[in-house]
């Protein structure tokens, strides 16, 4: 595994000249440098989705490093409309039912909002895109000190070989599965929420992720 830093490093400067690439190929787009035929105007596209593509890239490297978590108090009611928010359009889109549930009474959360948020919207987000008809849902259980949010699908599920391999970076499963990074960023980020997170799944059947973290999470004092 490349050292973090190293990483992080390495994502930002890529991200110097592909912000570059892409302004000038829109200035170009729009006309302000010199009039295009269509043809030019393809390449030029082409030229710009693939250099946004390997920002997202860059972006999900540098989620992928060790950054420090940002403790804090939440609740799971204030979290799950801006998860729904993102999430039902894209639901809709394949005509998939979606469902977040948690309890009323579900105790208050000591974790890091944002990484949080953003292994929810992974896990939803994975399973809407490889699920073609049904159902996506997120349900939260508190099980003693802990919660446990399971995201259910009824997509076309994973063969006992692919959920051994299914959180490690850039895997990919024949031409017609690519899960990217998503899955692989969203394991790193359980483990430093000081949780784990699981797959459980049978092929043409569905997959079921679960994202387990405490509900308060142990810090390390630093002494001075």
């Amino acid at each position: 595994m490349i050292h973090d830093e190293f990483l992080m490093q390495l994502s930002h400067e890529i991200r110097t000249p592909l912000t570059s690439i892409m302004a000038l190929a829109e200035a170009l787009l729009e006309g302000f440098i010199t009039p295009l035929d269509e043809k030019s105007r393809q390449a030029l596209q082409m030229i710009s989705n693939n250099a946004q593509h390997l920002l997202d890239l860059s972006n999900a490297l540098i989620q992928m490093s060790s950054m420090e978590p940002h403790w804090g108090h939440l609740t799971v009611a204030n979290l799950l409309p801006s998860l729904r928010d993102v999430m039902l359009p894209l639901a809709q889109e394949k005509g998939l039912q979606l469902s977040l549930d948690a309890p009323g009474d579900l105790s208050p959360l000591y974790t890091d909002r944002q990484k949080l948020q953003r292994i929810l919207v992974n896990l939803l987000s994975n399973a809407i895109k490889f699920t073609d008809r049904g159902s996506v849902k997120l349900q939260c259980i508190e099980c003693g000190k802990r919660i446990h949010f399971i995201v259910r699908d009824t997509g076309r599920g994973m063969t006992s070989e692919q959920q051994a391999r299914i959180f490690e970076p850039f895997i990919r499963f024949g031409e017609s599965q690519g899960y990217g990074l998503g899955l692989a960023i969203s394991h790193r980020l359980a483990q430093q929420l000081q949780g784990t997170l699981r797959v459980e799944s049978v092929p043409g059947r569905g997959s079921t992720f679960t994202l387990d973290i405490p509900r308060q999470v142990r810090v390390k004092s630093t002494q001075i």
